[in-house]
This record gives structure tokens, sequence and C-alpha cells, in this order.
């Protein structure tokens, strides 16, 4: 297929051919060829624009990615064609002209020898910045799109992949260049020449031309002028509000604000004129919000003068009908509020508080949902509901800014009072929709974290209203999580809780069937035992009665259930006499061992529905276990409820445990029990351990590592016990259940035919081995398990793509190369032995029993680092190739060149030019003679962002 035909094919109905065809232009941007026949296509101006569109993008990427394809020699005339092509599309196709700045921009920064890059095309496209009348629009209008590139390219496009050299030189040019722009668009705006580009370039280059410049010259006229203007004001308003993020210093620019604010609350009048043109209110919105998140500390410090901008915004905020872009304030809100509750700002909060105050209204009736059927409030438009769903939490936050302001009560009244106005509403038969209510009970929602826990004023009466509301469902939906919202007030004042946890408790009648109210209700009655334990003592059975009532009505909303579990047990939990906590245990939990029992029954069928209705009651079981836990080291009264309970459920893995569900909840439970009573569960360590054993080398499930991983943690002695090399110790139980569990994982590892299947189980793997590290590192160092981690570990970093298991192997590796330089990464231990230094060096840098381990490590993490490694793994690559390398010093400097020799040299010119390589080899022996890591990581970093810039991070342009 050649070129010609396979531009042909990519913009054919035939999905196949096309791509076939993209595939092919592909490959073909990458070659060297690409440079002149791109070049070719996009002269011929008889050829159809998508293929002259194709060209100038080919040679845009190219100078963006493959400038190395491109000898030194060569760059000049390749500039030289381009400037020409760019002269001869100045009134073509603006997508070409685009494609055509950003290469020639992007030349610039990698050619040093082009040191008048503004002046050379503005001589190309004809124009005399002292005569701007004898040019034409088009050139003005090219030249002016490549400033507004370049100025964007410099300071946006791949800087995390530029060397610092490329960075320095796009700074100097941006700076020298300043003044040429300055000129050049204050004469330009002399000559009376319009055009959205001048304002999109002015705001492109802004943080090069010292704003007072630009806003004390007649550009700024010409700024606001053309606002009023519709083919220019967007790219206007968007030129005011770059100016303005250039005044956030306000002490350094109060010479600019004091002309700049005068204008912008000139704009002031037409936000009542633009409600009917939402695009003007945006942009109108976006500057006034603007303007005060940059200007806050003035307000705070001159209310009087600034509050025409905090009621400007106050306006925006209220007028958006359709909330598109009020949340365009919402950050000026937050950052006015933080300055005025500070005390030295009092006058600024007494001066504004009836703006916060009236944001309050506001807000609620922006909470309100639309008029319309309960079912279907949004016609079916689901992403819009998500959308208003997440909106009315952010305006949540606005209304905590409003209460730090003014005052909780003040602002809770609002809300109370447009509830009372319903009431007076129904009472005079005038219809009152549920959403009238609902918007300002979820605005007491929102606020009830700024509500002091003995707050008198208002609070009081609204507990005693909300108890009385209508039973409309949204309403008691919204009611009962207000009620959940403030149980820490209740707990303070608990003359209100017996009728709110009547309220709550009767929303999980059986006779309530809204499940949007169960859920609701029990979760508020989960905060209600969780914060109010001590008043709910002598509520036990009538909370045992009603646990027994509702259990069974609960088995498809099992969710809410463990909320439940969770209030009941803080109850159990908060009781003063140890044998009550144990007898009350044993009574709520009976309820799920019975379900228990009948699901595990021989009659009742195995079903998938079963099998998740058995680790549901599991996850019930360890709500309570995680509740109801030991402080210190006196015995606990359930731990031998527990230890009776703990067979039951590992029979259920013994049996089930191919169920996935099952084995983690169980898995989850028997981790919890390990944390909430230690030691205390020693009697049956060893079945737990030995189940574990069995059960990970029956299922191959990742959950019975980290539970392993708990067992280390929690049953290694002593810190110092790592340190003991005499043989007791290292058989330990401890140990022998490690060593056993690790080498079953290498078994199973083995028979993999690709360890990308086993991801998650695989960073489970390297947790347990960082627990190992951790807790027993010296004994584990000498063994035999040793070398075969290792040999793991690069298998893994070698093959798997995740994130989560290369960034837990790195964290691995990084620790036991600690180990080896003498430097352990806990405190726990102030010297390694000689023994287990050794130990680390012979595995990973002498090779030992020849197999070249440590070699073949590096090399993996050093290609990872470059080619397929998650991005966010680099960092962790490089400090383990930097702990390695002293590591591999230790032994020999030359055995570090050598090695990155050896890997460097399988990289084709292409992927890494032959300086590249030398600087890198150069820069790691210079921190090695220097003895200066920071060179050495510098070194392998700034390799790998200049492998990644041309090879991994590249961009296609086929579209």
């Amino acid at each position: 297929m050649s070129l010609e035909q396979s531009l042909t094919a990519l913009f054919s109905t035939d999905n196949t051919l096309r791509a076939k065809a993209a595939s092919f232009l592909e490959e073909f941007q990458r070659s060297p060829s690409a440079w002149t026949e791109a070049y070719t296509l996009l002269a011929n101006t008889t050829h159809p624009v998508e293929w002259r569109l194709f060209a100038a993008q080919t040679l845009r990427s190219k100078t963006v990615y493959d400038l190395h394809q491109l000898p030194e020699s060569a760059r000049d005339n390749f500039k030289s064609s381009l400037l020409a092509l760019l002269k001869d599309n100045v009134a073509g196709s603006r997508p070409i002209l685009v494609q055509l700045c950003i290469a020639l921009a992007n030349l610039a920064f990698y050619m040093p020898s082009w040191t008048n890059v503004i002046e050379c095309v503005t001589a190309t496209l004809m124009i005399d910045p002292n005569s701007i009348a004898s040019a034409t629009p088009e050139s003005i209008n090219a030249l002016l799109l490549f400033l507004k590139v370049f100025a964007e390219e410099g300071s946006n496009v791949a800087s995390e992949y530029r060397s610092p050299e490329v960075s320095d030189r796009i700074s100097k040019i941006l700076a020298n260049s300043s003044s040429f722009l300055f000129s050049f668009l204050s004469a330009l705006s002399s000559s009376g020449f319009k055009s959205p580009l001048l304002f999109s370039c002015l705001a492109a280059w802004i943080k090069e031309i010292p704003v007072h410049n630009v806003i004390s010259s007649p550009l700024l006229d010409l700024v606001f002028q053309a606002t009023s203007a519709p083919e220019t004001s967007d790219a206007a308003f968007d030129c005011i509000v770059a100016m303005i993020k250039e005044t956030r210093d306000v002490d350094d620019s109060m010479p600019s604000i004091e002309i700049l604010y005068p204008r912008v609350m000139e704009l002031r009048p037409l936000i009542s004129s633009a409600t009917d043109d939402p695009e003007l209110f945006r942009v109108l919105t976006r500057v006034f919000a603007e303007a005060g998140e940059a200007w806050h500390m003035l307000i705070a410090k001159m209310p009087r003068d600034f509050r025409p901008l905090v009621e400007a915004v106050s306006e925006c905020t209220e007028l958006d009908a359709d909330l598109e872009v009020v949340q365009y304030t919402f950050l000026f809100w937050e950052y006015l509020k933080h300055m005025i509750v500070l005390e030295r700002y009092a006058e600024a909060r007494k001066v504004l508080a009836d703006i916060y105050l009236h944001l309050v209204d506001v807000i609620i009736s922006h909470l309100r949902y639309p008029s319309g059927s309960s079912n279907d409030l949004f016609e079916g438009d689901k992403e819009n509901e998500d959308n208003f769903r997440s909106f009315r939490h952010e305006m949540g936050d606005v209304l905590k800014d409003c209460c730090a302001v003014v005052g909780a009560p003040k602002c809770l009244n609002k809300a109370y009072e447009k509830i009372k106005s319903c009431y007076a509403s129904g009472r005079l038969g005038e219809n009152v929709s549920w959403q009238d209510l609902e918007a300002p009970l979820f605005s007491m929602r929102a606020m009830a974290r700024e509500v002091s826990v003995y707050e008198d004023e208002i609070l009081s009466e609204i507990m005693k209203f909300i108890v009385q509301m209508p039973p409309h469902p949204k309403v008691r939906y919204a009611a009962t999580l207000v009620l959940g919202r403030y149980t820490e007030w209740t707990a303070e004042h608990p003359e209100f809780l017996e009728s709110q946890i009547n309220y709550i408790i009767e929303g999980l009648s059986p006779e309530v069937t809204n499940n949007e109210i169960k859920s609701a209700s029990s979760m508020a009655l989960m905060h209600f035992c969780r914060d109010c334990s001590r008043h709910l003592q002598n509520f036990l059975p009538q909370l045992l009665s009603f646990y027994e009532t509702v259990y069974p009505t609960m088995v498809n909303d099992k969710s809410s259930m463990i909320e439940i579990a969770d209030g009941v047990a803080h109850v159990v939990a908060n009781q003063t006499n140890p044998e009550a906590i144990s007898e009350s245990l044993k009574l709520f939990v009976q309820p799920t061992l019975s379900t228990l029992g009948s699901l595990t029954n021989e009659s009742t069928p195995k079903t998938e529905e079963n099998l998740s209705r058995i680790a549901d009651e599991v996850k019930v079981l360890e709500t309570y276990v995680q509740v109801i836990r030991s402080h210190g080291n006196v015995p606990h009264p359930c731990v031998p409820l527990w230890m009776e309970i703990w067979p039951s459920l590992a029979s259920l893995v013994d049996i089930y445990g191919q169920f996935v569900p099952i084995s983690e909840t169980v898995a989850q439970f028997t981790k919890s029990m390990l944390y909430s009573y230690r030691h205390q569960l020693e009697p049956i360590l060893p079945s737990i351990v030995e189940h574990l054993v069995q059960w990970f080398e029956k299922y191959h499930y990742g959950c019975f590592l980290w539970v392993s991983g708990v067992c280390i943690r929690e049953f290694t002695p002593d810190p110092h016990y790592a340190g003991n090399m005499a043989p007791a110790p290292q058989a330990s139980p401890i140990f022998e259940f490690t060593s056993r569990q690790i080498s079953t994982f290498f078994r199973y590892f083995q028979t993999l035919t690709n360890p990308n299947d086993i991801s998650d189980t695989l960073e489970d793997f390297f947790r347990l081995l960082e627990d190992v590290l951790a807790h027993m590192p010296f004994v584990y160092i000498v063994s035999d398990l040793l070398v075969p981690s290792i040999d793991t570990t690069a298998m893994t970093l070698a093959t798997v793509r995740s994130y989560e298991p290369i960034y837990a192997a790195l964290n691995f590796l990084r620790d036991l190369v600690s180990y080896g330089l003498n430097q352990p990464p806990t405190s726990a231990f102030s010297e390694v032995p000689e023994e287990v230094v050794a130990a680390v060096q012979r595995a990973l840098v002498q090779d030992q029993d020849g197999l070249k381990h440590g070699e073949r490590l590096f090399t993996i993490v050093f290609m990872g680092m470059l080619q397929y490694f998650p991005r966010d793994c680099s960092a962790d690559a490089a400090s383990f190739l930097l702990a390695f390398t002293e590591l591999i010093r230790r032994q020999s400097d030359a055995q570090v060149i050598q090695w990155i020799s050896s890997i460097i040299l399988t990289l084709t010119e292409d992927q890494a030019p032959n300086p590249e390589k030398q600087k890198l080899i150069s820069s790691v022996q210079a921190g090695m003679d220097q003895n200066t890591p920071r060179l050495i990581r510098t070194a392998y970093q700034d390799f790998a962002t200049m492998y990644i810039r041309r090879n991994v991070k590249r961009r296609s342009s086929i579209h």
C-alpha cells in the first residue's frame, strides 16, 4: 500500500481498509523518509486538503519526536522549508497553519543555532513592525498565530520530557522576545487592527510581558472594547482573565489592580442582561470569579472598597438558573472565607456577612430538585441526574463556608424558616411540593459539620419539627439523613434521643418498602449507636428485639444490615461489665450463626446466590469483631466466643473456598480478628497458619497471603528476634509457616503461563515479602528463599504491566538492597550482620551458582523504566537503580559501567543516539567519581526522559 493509497483508504467508509491504512500511516510517520515525503505532499496544493493536513501533522510529529533523525547539517534547510510552507499557507487552511506553527516552534526549541526566531518568522511573512499598514491581514494573523503557539508550546507541551538545557533556552527566547511582542501588539492596536488572535496572542504571552505595561497601555482599552464585538469577545474575555491572574500577588500588583478593578466592574451591568445569553453569562461569571480569587486578600483588607466585586460574584451565583457555571464561584467563596474568619479581618466579616447570609438562600434554591414525578425528575437523562446529585454536594461546601462566616445558627435558621414557610402555605391550602421541603433539609445535613454539639439556639426547635414531617418518601429520606448527621449533637441533648430513635426504627419496619428510606435509616441507626452508645445501655433489650425482628427481612440489603450491626456493636462494646459484653455479643451474633447453619445445611442448594449470602453473613460477623476489640493487654471476654466460632468459618473455606467471596470474607474476618485480639489468639494460631498454607496451596488466592502478612507482623516474637542468627528462631513456628507459604507461591508461580493474570496476587505476595524483610529479615536473607525470591521478582517485572505489583516489587527490592548496604530500612535494627550483607552481595552482585541474577534484574528494571513500567513507577525504579548501583560499587565501579553499557548497546541509534548513550555513561561515572548519588539518579532519569520522549510518548497524528 502506497502513501497516496493509504490516504485515500483512510477517508473511505470501509472500516477494515481504514484500520489497515491507519496502521500503515502510523509506521510511515516514524520512518526517516517521512521528512521529505510529507514536505512534498504538503507543498503540492493540488492534493486534497485532508492529505495536506496529514502531511502537516507528520512534519509536526517528526519535529517534536524525531528531530534526532535529521542531521545537524540538514536542519537549516528544513527550517527554510518550513518557513516557506508557512508563507505559502497564510491564506489557506487554519489547521494546516497551526501544525506548521507547532513544528516551527519545536524546531526553534531544539535548534540552538537559530537565535533570531521571532525576527526570522516576521521577516518571512513580510511584516515590518514599524509599518504595519504595509502587511496583509492574512500575514499578520499568521504571525499572531505563530506567536501564540510559540508561547503555548514553550510553557506546556511535553515539558516533563525536556532537558534542562532546552527549558533554559525556551525561557530565554520568551524573555528576550517579550519587548518585541509588546511593541508589535501595541502597534497593531494603534493601527486599528482587530482580530481574535491579537487577544489570544496577548493572553498567551502575558506571563512574559510585565502585566503593568499592558494594563497601563492603550491595549487595555482595546481588550475591553473587544468584549462587545461578537467575533472578538471570547478571546478578549480570556485575555482579561489572563491579566487578572497575573495580578494575584496583590502587594506587588496594586498599581495594576487600581487600573484593572474599575474596568472589570464596568462589566457588571452586563450580568442581568446576559441571563438569556448562556455563553456571555459564562464568561462574565468566570471574569468576576477569577477576579475574586485573585484579589481575595485585598477584599479582606479593604472590604468596603471591594464589596461591589463580592456582590457581582453573588449575583452570578444567584442568576445561573441552569447551574452550568455557578461552580466557577465556589472557589472564591472558600478563599474569601479562609481570610475573613481570621480575627484580624473581623471588619470584613461584618461588612460582608449579609452577602454570605443571602448566599444561603441562593444555594438552597439551587439545591431544589426539578419539579415533576418523583420517579423521573430528569426525563430519563441519567447523566444530568448524576451531575445534579454530585453538584449538590459541592454546593454543600459553600454552605459550610457561609456557616463559618456568619455562624451556623443563622444559616440553619434560614433553612428552618423555609420549612416553616412551606407548612404555613400548606395550612392556607396552597400546594407544597416535596422538593420545597427536601432542599432545606439537604442544606441542614450539609451544614452539620459546622454546627457545635452544644448549639442551643435553633437545633432544638428543628429536631422537634423533623420527627413530625410529612411521610412523603423523599421527605422522610432527607429527614432521616439529617438526624443521622446530628447524632453527636443528640449525644449532648439526650432528651431528643428516644423520639429520634423511634423515628429511625420505624423507617426499618417491614411495612416500609422504600429502599432509600431503609438505607438511610440503617446508616442513621449506626451513627446513633456509635455516638450515643452511653445513653443506649438500658435500651439494649429493645435493640435486640428490633434486631431479631429486622434481621430476616434484610436478606437482599446486607449493606444496611452491616451498618445496623456496626451500630449495635458499639453499644455492646461500651458496656462496663465484661461479662455483659460477652453475653450480649452471643445474643446479637446468634441470628447470623443460625442463618449460616441454615445456608450450609445439606438440604440447602449451593447456588451462587446462597454462596453469596454465606459471604454476606461472614461480613456481619467481621463487623462485630472489628468494633468489639481488645484495648491493651487485658484479656477480652469475647475471645473465647471468637475462638469457638473460627473453626466453623474455616470449614466454610475448606468446603466452599473456590467461591472467591467466601474465601475473601473469611480471610478478612481472620485479619480483623487478629488485629482486634492479637496475642490473645495464640491458642488457635497454629490452626490459623496451617489453614492459610493449605488454603493458598489449594486455591491460590491472594487474600491468604495478606492474612499471612498479619500473622508475621503480629506474632514475630519481637523486632530484635530477626537479628538472632541462632538455629532456634529460624525453626520457630512463624518462620516455618512463612517459609512454607513463600515456597508454595514459588511452585505456583512456575506453573503460570502469563503472570499478568494474577497481578493482584503478585502484589499481595510482594507485600508479604516486605513484611518478612521488616520483621524477620536476617533469617530470611540467609535462607534458601532469597534467590528464588529475586528470580520471581525479576520475572514479574519483566512480564507484568500493572502498576500495583510493579510498585510492590520495586519496594521489596529497594528494601532488600538496603540490607546489602548495611542501611536497614527500619529503625528496629541499628546494623546488619556481616553474614546478611554478604548474602545480599552474593545473590545480587556476585551472581552465585554461576547465574547472573543481579545483572538480569538490573537490566529488567532499567528497560522497564524506559519502555513499559507505568510512569508512576519511574521514580521508584530510579531509586532502586541508584541503590543497586551503590551495592554494585561495593564490588567494582567498572561493573556498573559494564552492565549499563551492555544494556544500552541493545538500543538502536534511532531509539537512543550515541551521544545520549555516552552522556549516560559519563554522568554515572562522574557521580561515582564524585561520590554524589544525586548525579547518578539524575543520569538515569534524564536518559529515561529522553528515551520516552523519542519512543514511548509519541502521539499519533492519525485520526
